[in-house]
């Protein structure tokens, strides 16, 4: 055998013999200190008897062991019950959050039907406007602020997708509306240029003579008419009976002063016999406007206002457009 490996041998058997040593002269300190006696005294404050009783270090060691695995299995039990418990309220935070952020889609979509709803009733008083009808007050209409109550969390989603399903409505009503106001517009831009109101301001007068073959006031013979006659008090005024644009104020032969408005879709109007004026040619009136003063200017009889409505040049029954409803 090679010297150096015998060498080692030597070295590894003596390490081991020591290692046994030193572990056996430790379990016998271990033993020789688990085997001492100590004394627990308990000393009261009065002349009673001492009491005291004696304990081997092995038995407070094991007492301790014991008293550890109390504590471990105590902390073991309650880490077993807490547990669920954590679990719920991590269950409920995320039910907490989810509600949350559904009641702030609630909200959106109540603040978006409250805009949609001002849009439609903007839309709607419009409409009252176009139709003259008068608007109800607040009085008697629902306010949506004070209409619309929180429910539970759970049902917010239902309530949420009804306010999406009510802007929907809103906004198909809006566009329906909006049709409608564009109509009623059209209708109402037609009828205020279609002259069928009543020449006199506040209807009044007397129709006096009518449109068409008639005896002449100025002569014995049978002449056509091409307007009609109103007759009331002098400086009663004269008002346009639609929109447009006068086209002649000054004196006209036979008629006197008089003015003649053009308006939309091939219409014009002629107000005879004024005794003044208000307007001048050129200039823009609305349906009501007084352009003039009724007087007897020109080839009359008496005060009155001789009133024609013109299709191009071509006159026709004036009494037909103010008697008809547009």
């Amino acid at each position: 055998m090679d010297q150096n490996k015998y060498d080692y041998l030597i070295k590894k058997k003596k390490f081991s013999v020591r290692v046994s040593q030193l572990f056996m002269r430790a379990v016998k300190a271990v033993h020789h200190k688990g085997l001492e006696i100590q004394t627990i005294m308990f000393v009261p404050h009065s002349e009673k008897r001492i009491f005291n009783f004696h304990l081997y270090n092995y038995t407070i060691v094991f007492l301790g062991l014991i008293v550890a695995a109390l504590v471990a299995f105590a902390g073991v039990t309650v880490f077993a019950k807490r547990a669920p418990v954590d679990v719920g309220i991590k269950s409920l935070r995320e039910e907490t959050k989810k509600a949350q952020t559904i009641l702030k889609r609630y909200r959106d979509n109540a603040k978006q039907f409250t805009r949609e709803y001002d849009a439609y009733e903007t839309e709607l008083k419009s409409l009252y406007v176009l139709t003259g009808m008068t608007y109800p007050s607040g009085e008697g209409r629902v306010s949506i602020s004070n209409s619309m109550t929180i429910p539970s969390p759970y049902a917010y989603p239902n309530d949420a997708d009804t306010l999406l399903k009510l802007n929907a409505e809103l906004d198909r009503s809006r566009s329906h509306l909006a049709t409608m106001v564009k109509l009623l517009e059209l209708r109402r831009s037609l009828v205020s240029a279609i002259p069928s109101a009543w020449p006199v301001k506040d209807y009044l007068g007397q129709r006096t003579s009518g449109y068409g073959i008639r005896s002449s006031p100025f002569a014995n013979k049978r002449v056509f008419h091409k307007g009609i006659d109103i007759a009331f008090i002098q400086g009663t005024p004269i008002v346009a009976t639609a929109d447009g644009t006068v086209t002649f104020a000054d004196w006209l032969g036979g008629y006197g002063q008089t003015v003649i408005v053009d308006h939309k879709y091939g219409f014009r109007t002629l107000y005879g016999h004024n005794y003044r004026i208000n307007v001048v040619a050129g200039q823009r009136v609305r349906k009501g406007d007084t352009i003039a003063l009724m007087g007897k200017t020109g080839r009359v009889t008496g005060v009155h206002t001789h009133y024609e409505v013109r299709i191009g040049d071509v006159p026709v029954d004036p009494w037909a457009y103010m008697t008809t409803r547009f």
